[in-house]
């Protein structure tokens, strides 16, 4: 009669733990690390959504662009990353003063409605509010009536009256670092009350 042992020894239960725990580590670690690249991407998406609807917004406003209440130009400034003009962008009948820039990876805009006798645009009276998050970069390119396509910008400092039509650009980026990379929108609006070939 052969003497058999029924049972796993220590040393072979010992291995089978260890080789159970590794497999455990490995599947939580990958579930992990898809759990956030996952979260990237939804972020991503969302920020470009936000993005996109921030560029409407704004292409809607410029086009609508015209002399301020207190009879003001247009366009009050034009930087190459802020830009700031007169729409109006309610159902009330006065225009605001409206104010695009960049802020700590946000775009922002900052609106003031006119106020007071006689009417101003008081800076401390300006809404500020993020259009969209996680941008990374935002640029104007400003050109005047004569742009056929191909001409460059207007140089800087710019002259706000040769403005007759302005390009924006958008960077969105959750994370610079990682994947999915970057994504940029681009538009460009003509200022439907300050062309000149009525």
């Amino acid at each position: 009669m052969s003497n058999k042992n029924s049972g796993l020894s220590l040393i072979e239960t010992i291995v089978g733990i260890g080789i159970f725990t590794i497999a455990i580590t490995a599947i939580t670690i990958f579930i992990i690390q898809n759990y956030q690249v996952l979260r990237r991407i939804n972020q991503q998406i969302e920020a470009q959504n936000q993005a996109r609807k921030a560029i409407k917004m704004i292409i809607s406003e410029l086009r609508n662009a015209n002399l301020a209440d207190t009879g003001a130009y247009t366009i009050e400034s034009a930087t190459l990353n802020s830009l700031t003009f007169f729409s109006n962008i309610d159902s009330q009948s006065d225009r605001e003063r409206i104010r695009y820039f960049l802020e700590e990876n946000n775009l922002k805009k900052g609106v003031i409605k006119p106020s007071g006798n006689p009417l101003k645009y008081d800076p401390i009276n300006e809404n500020i509010s993020v259009a969209a998050r996680y941008t990374r970069n935002l640029s104007f390119a400003y050109y005047d009536g004569n742009y056929t396509g191909v001409e460059p910008p207007l140089a800087s400092p710019i002259n706000v009256t040769k403005i007759k039509m302005v390009k924006v650009s958008l960077t969105i980026d959750v994370d610079p670092h990682t994947t999915p990379p970057g994504f940029t929108l681009e538009s460009e609006v003509n200022l439907r009350n300050l062309k000149e070939n009525l």
